[in-house]
């Protein structure tokens, strides 16, 4: 076996192929030529002056420094949108913290300004265009005493028609009733009607008045004689043909969950007041149903599987929770400064360990 010795160890070193020459060659161009191209993609992302640049630089380390102080701050003293005052840890080992304060004035061009326990009010940014501090806040809550809360309008229950559809007379002898029981969730107290839409058009000449009642209805799903609310009815404000009519009532008393109500359009002068729109027949839901009386109110037969074209909104109360705010923790600020006149501008945001109260 033949063994390189100190003195022929030298001589069994190879030299490069003219191939494996080359091939380096071709490598160490390639990368010199990526190395040029990303100096020169840096060079044109910097700014076009010194100035600029150096306006950059001095930003980035005024932010930089306010961070790291505001980083670790223990309680906070004052909080605007150009100014705060905040307190560190002991520094200086005699076991009282520390207060640091950072002002702008909000005049473009002046001065962004550190102040240290009191003492001299120094610059560490010139010529500050822009500054502000923006807070990120956490409301600390308990749980308190549960509070009745009537929710937004919403709709409670409608009917729009599937088919068979037909027109009635509102005259005077022949009322209409609709009976209606909304499926509520379990939580709700109380609910009331707001507002009642129906299709309705003249009939006639247009001269006709009538009303529109809420009354609450018997086991019967008929209406009683008592009137919760009532609005006008004026056939000449109706068309030619059925449209939806509003009807608002801002102060109907509430009902209970599983109580049921009728609306009830009735005549008044001038017969007839119009025509409403109905479905006859195919009308399946077990909590609504149309009513007629042929006597002026003093009776009224159930139409089954009948029903008017309709919508009732309301609202309900329900029990909420209620969250009562202890304090509020500042958590975050979002930094931004802007130097010089039409400089760029350098943001930032710092999340704050201690979480102070505000």
């Amino acid at each position: 076996m033949n063994r390189l010795t100190p003195n022929n160890r030298n001589s069994a070193v190879r030299g490069l192929t003219l191939v494996e020459l080359m091939v380096s060659t071709t490598a160490t161009v390639i990368l010199l030529g990526g190395l040029a191209s990303a100096v020169l993609l840096a060079t044109q992302a910097l700014p076009e002056n010194s100035a600029e640049l150096d306006g950059i630089v001095d930003a980035g380390e005024a932010i930089g420094q306010l961070t790291s102080e505001l980083l670790c701050a223990v309680s906070v003293t004052e909080n605007t949108a150009a100014a705060i005052e905040f307190t560190v840890a002991d520094r200086s080992g005699d076991n009282s913290p520390e207060t640091i304060r950072y002002e702008w004035s909000g005049t473009a061009g002046d001065p962004l300004t550190r102040q240290y326990n009191g003492g001299s009010v120094l610059t560490i940014l010139e010529d500050v265009d822009f500054f502000e501090l923006a807070n990120q806040v956490t409301a600390v809550t308990v749980p308190g005493d549960p509070i009745e809360v009537e929710s937004e309008e919403i709709l409670l229950t409608s009917f729009t028609g599937t088919g068979h559809l037909v027109s009635k007379r509102v005259k005077d002898d022949r009322w209409h009733a609709q009976y209606f029981n909304p499926i509520l969730p379990g939580e709700v107290l109380r609910w009331r009607v707001t507002r009642v839409l129906f299709q309705a058009k003249i009939d006639g000449a247009a001269t006709g008045t009538g009303l529109v009642q809420l009354r609450p209805a018997d086991v019967n799903m008929k209406p009683t004689t008592e009137v919760l609310a009532q609005l006008p009815l004026v056939e000449a404000d109706l068309s030619d043909a059925f449209e939806w009519r509003d009807f608002i009532f801002p102060n109907a008393a509430e009902q209970l969950p599983g109580d049921g109500l009728c609306f009830v359009i009735q005549h008044v002068a001038n017969s007839p007041s119009g025509k409403v729109h109905i479905q006859d027949g195919g009308v399946e839901e077990p909590n609504i149903v149309r009513l007629q009386s042929n006597d002026s109110g003093g009776s009224w037969n159930v139409q089954d599987q009948q029903s008017l074209l309709f919508y009732a909104y309301g609202t309900v109360t329900t029990l909420v929770d209620e969250e009562v705010v202890l304090f509020y923790q500042l958590t975050g600020v979002r930094i931004t400064i802007n130097v010089g006149d039409g400089g760029d501008r350098v943001e930032t945001s710092v999340l704050l360990l201690n979480a102070p109260e505000l």
